[in-house]
């Protein structure tokens, strides 16, 4: 049998260019905190919120640029903040610990988050350690290969607010290349608007790995009292799910309380 086929075809190339405007005017596959609405988002849940004292959870920790931002939004806005961070990887969270040694505030923890307390692999590239995930994603189209496997210790949120006596969580931050929904799943009964004021969550190339859904993560978050939005470069998007959005692209989104 014969089929015709072309490699490349103008009509495709002009697809790819209008695909590639798509991605810029909805603000996804950027990945950059100062220009992707990371940070604008950030200053505007400090001063949403109105608050002297803010308790913060930054689920994912790596090297420590959301935990940065964050001190140095608290002392350009003389506010006061509590960290909770979570680092799995040994090696970074030595890293962590010398970094945040005279910061009284930024309470670090060398294990992960999910949805049952156990040991788990986590699959790594240490030149490209952001990539660190639970699944053993396929980056061959990008050249790289998760190459090293290292055991990890995972938890419950739910049963380490319980045991730390955290009383409220003004923002949670969830960065866990996929593993999003097994960390809002482990906050058990806490994952209210009454307990959580501003969860934010990423979404893009990891949860093909992990094979959640856009969906899978609002339908959650809804069904606990959060309405979903899109963070963009200086605004928050209403949107109405579509299968347009389940493009795993990188992007960021924020979860508030539905009358909010």
């Amino acid at each position: 049998m014969k089929f015709k086929i072309k490699s490349k075809t103008f009509r495709e190339g002009m697809g790819f260019l209008a695909y590639r405007v798509f991605l810029r005017l909805l603000n996804l596959g950027r990945s950059h905190f100062d220009s992707n609405g990371e940070l604008w988002s950030l200053i505007s849940v400090f001063r949403g919120l109105n608050l002297n004292n803010i308790c913060i959870f930054d689920v994912g920790v790596n090297k420590g640029l959301f935990i940065d931002k964050t001190i140095e939004l608290a002392e350009k806005e003389e506010l006061e903040v509590s960290i909770h961070g979570f680092e799995p990887l040994k090696f970074l969270f030595d890293d962590l610990q010398e970094k945040y040694r005279s910061s009284p505030f930024v309470n670090l923890n060398n294990f992960g988050c999910g949805n049952i307390k156990k040991n788990l692999p986590l699959f790594v590239n240490r030149q490209n350690h952001t990539l660190s995930s639970l699944s053993k994603r396929d980056l061959s189209f990008h050249g790289l290969e998760l190459d090293e496997e290292i055991e990890v210790g995972i938890i419950r949120l739910e049963d380490y607010c319980r045991e730390n006596r955290v009383e409220h969580i003004h923002l949670l931050k969830i960065d866990v290349e996929g593993h999003e929904f097994d960390v809002l799943r482990g906050l058990g009964q806490l994952l209210s608007p009454d307990f959580i004021s501003v969860i934010q969550f990423e979404y893009g190339g990891a949860n093909l790995d992990s094979r959640v859904l856009l969906k899978d993560l609002l339908d959650l978050l809804e069904s606990r009292g959060f309405r979903v939005l899109k963070v963009m470069k200086n605004y928050y998007l209403d949107f109405k799910y579509n299968t347009v959005w389940e493009n795993f692209q990188n992007s960021n989104f924020i979860a508030i309380r539905k009358s909010a």
